[in-house]
């Protein structure tokens, strides 16, 4: 994977990063205070992820560059329409439980790069 793939890959996760801020804001405002902090806590884990990736970006960092970004692409078109029916007030809780198993996938995706 070349260093323009490696960056495109950071890219979708940190997307998903503050993604899954703006949930966990919709979700106090809506006083979900349990999914906020199990949004929360996904977060904390992908930034976990998000830096060790980082860190691997300056070593040998080898995988699957094109079937990760299209895992991460639908990932994060479910994360958007899940968040367009949260803002409408559709299935809410339906929403974010789906939201989270889609960031649960992102984040074992995103493990399974480091070395």
């Amino acid at each position: 994977m070349n260093i323009d793939e490696k960056l495109v890959c950071i890219d979708k996760l940190s997307f998903c990063y503050n993604r899954i801020y703006y949930l966990r804001v919709l979700c106090d405002e809506q006083g979900r205070a349990g999914d906020a902090l199990r949004l929360e806590r996904r977060r904390t884990r992908l930034k976990l992820e998000l830096d060790e990736l980082l860190v691997s970006l300056y070593q040998d960092w080898m995988g699957e560059a094109e079937a990760l970004q299209d895992k991460l692409i639908s990932s994060n078109e479910v994360i958007n329409r899940s968040i367009k029916d949260i803002q409408s007030q559709i299935q809410t809780a339906q929403n974010t439980t789906k939201v989270i198993g889609y960031l649960d996938d992102v984040i074992n995706l995103a493990a399974n790069l480091i070395p």
